[in-house]
């Protein structure tokens, strides 16, 4: 027994070697990380094969608990292996796709089927149906696809493997770990077939199958399938650059075939900064245990350097030039921007700036001169407030219910200058789409143009909400100059109610809203 414990002793050690191995060796986190999986689990294979054979004695039930936990890294083992081989090639931080990790569910499956086989024998059956872990036993179907699942896992890994390699001549290393399975896979069949004489000279399966997989994952190592951390003396040997790695002491560890030989004051110095040696120049970094000095050959960055300075003045020059194309053509932009507001400007206050020029023009004797100057006062009004809404449109297709109110107001303020005695009441709430705000703004001032004159008292109430408004006006005078009040409405946009009574007249002026057959009996 002592010596059945150190030979398991010493297959572990073997196996921990191979996992410390591993962490030197193998820099990709990813692949690093399924490797030493594999390792750990190649340790509890041994670690419950060496309880079963040593420790359990007549304990059946737990001797045969054993023998189903071999399974366990028998099917954990190639999934792994699959993993592994995906991520070959793959960047620093890659992560499985997620749609991988459903393998592992027909691994705990199968897995979980071993460990009750006690239940339901469907892996291993045994004769007169009395479960034992050292009695006869033949395979049942939940072997055959156990057996059938492992066999692909492994295809696919070698599959895998072979394409993700780039390591040249990878059809001639592919078979270093082939070999190992080769053999694997030969003593399994021969050992299933039941040969007495490798059952007694060569009976151990599980260590055989924890050798066999050491060998395949080292001879993939070994072969450069899967990338390691190893060869690199030689490789730093055969450079052209010229370069030593020097430790602690500056004493030179590993150098190059062209290395210099460079003294400790020129060293002192490189930690500092760049050497210059001509045409070369000698730069050092400090690694872990020491530093690494190289020469770099400067000649063609210097050429380089210089070409780029020239081309640097002349793209200086070529930027300058399309700097001041940029700022002309800014200031072109804005210009064309400021016509287009006049343009639109001049559109809506044409009519207003005609009469204008009219009046200040028809100025026959001074009483004539006040009388237009007065109504150059509402149509400048008109002007400056619709200037002000065209403005405004350009920000937002909505504007505040209240700007209609603010342009009546002023321009009410100016009717008082005609002496026509005017007042304005409401209550404006919310906001009006923009084109009928300008509409009942508009349709209000060809109004007041109309009566402009002939009456002598306007009384207004604006109210809005819902995106809707209605100005009411009562006007007091001569009502005749309304009767052809309908002309005016701007088209589509505004609608408008009459109703004269004597001398006075009440005309309803609506924006965003349709009006009823009920009141349309006086338009």
């Amino acid at each position: 027994m002592g010596l059945d414990v150190l030979r398991s002793a010493i297959y572990m050690e073997l196996v921990l070697y191979w996992i410390s191995s591993v962490k030197k060796r193998i820099l990709y986190s990813a692949v690093r990380k399924y490797l030493l999986m594999i390792g750990y689990l190649l340790i509890f294979w041994l670690f419950i094969r060496t309880i079963k054979y040593l420790f359990l004695g007549n304990m059946d039930f737990l001797k045969s608990l054993c023998w189903y936990g071999f399974y366990i890294p028998m099917l954990f083992i190639p999934l792994f292996a699959l993993y592994l081989a995906v991520c070959l090639g793959q960047p620093e931080h890659y992560r499985l796709p997620k749609y991988l990790y459903s393998l592992v569910f027909p691994a705990v499956v199968l897995c979980l089927l071993v460990l009750t086989n006690h239940i339901h024998q469907c892996v291993f059956r045994f004769e007169n149906g009395v479960p034992s872990s050292d009695g006869n036993y033949y395979y049942g179907w939940g072997y055959k696809m156990i057996l059938a699942w492992l066999s692909m896992e492994v295809l696919i890994f070698f599959v895998l493997l072979f394409i993700k390699s780039h390591v040249p001549g990878r059809k001639k290393r592919i078979w270093l770990p082939m070999i190992p399975l080769g053999v694997g896979i030969l003593y399994v069949g021969l050992y299933l077939s039941g040969i007495s004489f490798l059952r007694t000279y060569a009976g151990d399966l599980t260590v055989m199958m924890i050798l066999v997989i050491l060998a395949i994952c080292e001879g993939c190592i070994k072969s450069g399938l899967i990338p390691s951390n190893t060869g690199y003396e030689e490789l730093f040997e055969a450079t052209t650059i010229g370069a030593q790695i020097l430790n602690q002491n500056k004493e030179v560890c590993f150098a190059s075939g062209n290395a210099k030989q460079i003294s400790e004051n020129v060293l002192e110095e490189a930690k500092n900064r760049p050497i210059d040696l001509g045409e070369e120049q000698l730069l050092l970094a400090p690694v872990r245990g020491g530093a690494v000095v190289w020469c770099e050959d400067v000649t063609d960055i210097r050429c380089v350097l210089k070409q780029l300075e020239a081309n640097a003045e002349q793209l200086e020059s070529s930027r300058s030039l399309l700097q001041a194309e940029v700022d002309l053509k800014k200031k072109q932009s804005k210009l064309d921007e400021q016509m287009q507001f006049c343009n639109k400007i001049t559109e809506y206050t044409k009519d207003q700036i005609d009469q204008i020029k009219y009046w200040l023009e028809d100025s026959k004797n001074e009483q004539q001169k006040w009388e237009n100057l007065k109504k150059i006062c509402v149509l400048a009004a008109y002007v400056k407030r619709m200037s002000n809404l065209i403005l405004l449109c350009e920000e937002s297709d909505f504007l505040p219910a209240k700007e209609l109110e603010y342009c009546l107001r002023e321009s009410v303020e100016n009717l008082k200058v005609c002496k026509i005695a005017v007042s304005l009441s409401g209550k404006c709430e919310g906001v009006l789409k923009k084109q009928d705000l300008i509409a009942l703004y508009e349709t209000y001032e060809k109004l007041m143009e109309q009566i402009l004159g002939d009456v002598d008292a306007v009384l207004l109430h604006l109210q809005s909400a819902n995106r809707q408004a209605v100005l009411k006006l009562n006007i007091a005078g001569n009502t005749r100059c309304l009767s052809h009040v309908r002309d005016i409405a701007v088209a589509g946009n505004i609608q408008i109610r009459k109703r004269i009574q004597n001398e006075e007249c009440q005309v309803q002026l609506y924006a965003g809203k349709e009006i009823g057959k009920n009141e349309r009996n006086d338009m």
